[in-house]
């Protein structure tokens, strides 16, 4: 893109006028180029009301099988699968959810589990309760190498897009620069 400064301006003024605008463009198509990389977003939408998950331990389990349950975040979705990896353990059901939720894992009944107790049918206000009560909770610790990175949420430090980003703009910034210098 060419610039064409009016022509009583100083050589040196032009030369600027060129380069803002060139570089202005060029930060525009950058910014548009990394919204488009940006990752879908995921929100928790509460069950309607009257709603009794079907997802539980006690709903899934049954004389033949044993099952357990697992919880799991967007940050690591397959928390649960590589946890159950080389086990007899199926995956049964997952409750709603799209940032944190619990799976229920199954296998077969083995001579020294627990008797199964009998399946009560609760209430939804119960479920909800005993929902809001076992859910994972989203660690806090100092040490995790989380953060609320908008460029790539839950992903590691070194994975992270934002300094490559500004890298990238800073490199643009300093070729056009060059270029306008030539010019």
């Amino acid at each position: 893109m060419r610039y064409d400064a009016p022509m009583n301006l100083s050589l040196r003024l032009q030369r600027a006028c060129a380069f803002v605008t060139s570089a202005l463009s060029v930060l525009c198509a950058i910014s548009l180029l990394a919204m488009s990389f940006a990752g879908a977003a995921h929100a928790d939408v509460p069950p309607p009301e009257g709603y009794v998950e079907q997802c539980t331990v006690e709903r899934q389990q049954s004389a033949e099988s044993h099952c357990e349950s697992c919880g799991a975040n967007f940050g690591e979705p397959e928390r649960c699968v590589s946890q159950y990896a080389s086990t007899p353990f199926t995956k049964r059901c997952q409750t709603s959810g799209a940032s944190v939720w619990t799976e229920v894992w199954c296998r077969p009944r083995a001579a020294g589990d627990p008797p199964v107790a009998a399946a009560a049918t609760p209430t939804p206000g119960a479920t909800r309760a005993r929902q809001r009560s076992t859910a994972p909770q989203a660690a806090t610790s100092e040490d995790d190498d989380e953060s609320c990175s908008v460029a790539a949420p839950g992903a590691p430090r070194g994975e992270r897009t934002a300094p490559w980003a500004l890298l990238a703009v800073v490199l643009v910034v300093i070729g056009a620069r060059r270029r306008a210098a030539r010019a």
